[in-house]
């Protein structure tokens, strides 16, 4: 009888120790859940404010590449309609300046490119001792025409 009454206090001990445990589990469980829920919530804004500012920077770039084509444009027609005074004899080679063409204007075909692209090219056409006189209007224009084309090992590039 002794020996019973210890095993069913020994079981009662372990029951509270179990149930004040659960209590623990369930309480800690309510704590990660409410936390979890928070930092949904702040993922959740942060996303919003991604696509908002995604939707801007989108925005702004359009705005930008259509300013870009104006100037360009508005550049294409400042040195189509400007003409020499008096016409200069020069021998045949080349020049930094602008043809004169008459009215006729002359479409250029652009291709977009990265920034980093762009300004490598840039600093090409200035470090090259024939183009490094043009005006950066001019370098920007030969900037902006030119693409890239691959060539096999045996093509010609460039002949004298």
């Amino acid at each position: 009888m002794a020996e019973d009454k210890k095993e069913r206090d020994n079981l009662r001990s372990m029951l509270l120790d179990k149930a004040q445990e659960l209590l623990w589990v369930k309480s800690e469980n309510e704590r990660l859940s409410k936390k979890l829920m928070d930092q949904d919530s702040f993922l959740r804004m942060r996303e919003r404010t991604i696509k908002e500012l995604s939707a801007e920077l989108k925005a702004r770039q359009r705005e930008l590449q259509q300013k870009s084509q104006h100037i360009t444009e508005l550049t294409e027609l400042l040195y189509c309609s400007v003409k020499p005074t008096s016409p200069k004899h020069r021998a045949e080679g080349i020049s930094g300046e602008p043809m004169s063409m008459g009215a006729e204007l002359v479409k250029v075909e652009r291709h977009e490119k990265d920034a980093r692209s762009k300004e490598f090219i840039v600093k090409a056409i200035r470090n090259n001792d024939f183009l490094n006189n043009l005006e950066r209007v001019q370098i920007s224009e030969i900037a902006e025409c030119m693409y890239e084309k691959e060539f096999t090992r045996e093509q010609f590039i460039c002949r004298e």
